[in-house]
């Protein structure tokens, strides 16, 4: 028989384990490439739901736009949430990733509601590493929020909900703010 205290230091119940969050306010959509919009640390974590809200309106220049992880354990970029069209999105817009290296999505305006996390919504996960049919597996590195142009104007906040599978493993980045 095993007992608790030789599977505690590895048990998903120990600090850090619980799902946090973490926002990155005004991000400047006119950069193109936002390298390391956010950084994966210590280890690797479930990313359960990333949402972009426009802050301020973007302007009318066709403009994709895409969630990638630059992996520090090599093997080239890796595509989270692929392709949507920012341009004329107004403050308040939300775009969401369905996290199955496919789709972003915009939010139904005015309804304020997302699909993700564990809220009922299933995810089907063909080009990423499922947990339970939820969310995707990234490992230390950076995620870059990439745009195919650079609109003239237009800014957002990046709100990301996420799981630790590791002790101390976070997500992080510049000029942070967390939730747990």
């Amino acid at each position: 028989m095993v007992s608790q205290a030789s599977i505690a230091p590895h048990s998903i119940f120990r600090h850090g384990a619980s799902p946090m969050g973490v926002s990155r306010r005004d991000i400047a959509l006119t950069r193109g490439r936002v390298s390391d919009a956010l950084r994966v640390f210590d280890g690797p974590c479930v990313i359960l739901s990333i949402h972009l809200e426009i802050t301020e309106a973007v302007s009318n220049t066709a403009c994709n736009m895409s969630w990638v992880l630059r992996s520090d354990q090599g093997g080239g970029d890796r595509v989270i949430g692929d392709v949507v069209d920012i341009a004329n999105a107004a403050p308040g817009d939300l775009f969401y990733a369905e996290l199955d290296g496919t789709n972003i999505v915009k939010a139904t305006t005015g309804t304020g509601l997302v699909p993700g996390g564990f809220n009922g919504y299933q995810h089907t996960l063909t080009g990423a590493v499922s947990v339970g049919g939820y969310g995707t597996i990234v490992t230390e590195g950076g995620i870059d929020l990439v745009l195919s142009a650079t609109p003239a104007a237009g800014q957002g906040s990046l709100y990301v909900y996420y799981k630790p599978l590791i002790h101390n493993a976070c997500l992080a980045g510049e000029d942070f703010t967390y939730a747990s």
